[in-house]
């Protein structure tokens, strides 16, 4: 069974590689805001929707299932995708 720690590390690298950020995956911290102000990449709301729309793609999500309070950090991106997919912590 994949780990929560998986998920966390699989959404940093996405995250990183899709906005071309320069820093380490490892650099971003589970409970860093991904996006809107505290971000301190930058990134706009249309960023939010390639964002969601790869790890739609990537985790097979429902579109009903993505609320984006849940996706904001990678620690809660990654809850989320453990407890659906039967993860554990």
């Amino acid at each position: 069974m994949r780990t929560t720690e998986s998920y966390e590390s699989e959404v940093k690298k996405v995250y990183v590689e899709l906005f071309e950020i320069d820093a380490a995956p490892e650099s971003i911290g589970g409970d860093e805001e991904l996006f809107g102000p505290q971000c301190v990449h930058g990134i706009d709301s249309m960023d939010v929707l390639r964002f969601l729309a790869v790890l739609r793609k990537r985790y097979d999500l429902d579109v009903s299932e993505i609320a984006t309070e849940t996706f904001r950090t990678p620690a809660s991106i990654a809850a989320f995708l453990a407890g659906r997919e039967g993860g554990s912590e």
